[in-house]
């Protein structure tokens, strides 16, 4: 990445926001009052549904309808903290 870009994607190097997802097979998506119960104890994560051809959905079915709210995980900011230059690894 160039380093501009890297500038603007991390404030300045101060944090960045991230997206946490679990990629789930489409017949394990069909399983939706299951998904939704693991939904509520880990809420910042996002499903993506992999498709048996190998493409990727980023919403399930349900009821035969789109249902990308299920699907949607929520943004995290990470503070990026930099080590002194004398400081060991």
């Amino acid at each position: 990445m160039h380093q501009g870009r890297w500038m603007e994607a991390t404030d300045d190097y101060r944090h960045i926001r991230v997206a946490f997802y679990v990629a789930l097979t489409n017949d394990a998506c069909k399983r939706v009052a299951l998904l939704r119960a693991i939904k509520k104890l880990l809420p910042d994560v996002g499903i993506i549904r992999v498709k048996s051809d190998g493409y990727c959905r980023f919403y399930l079915r349900v009821n035969g309808k789109k249902d990308m709210e299920i699907a949607k995980p929520r943004i995290v900011t990470v503070k990026l903290v930099r080590r002194s230059s004398s400081s060991q690894y």
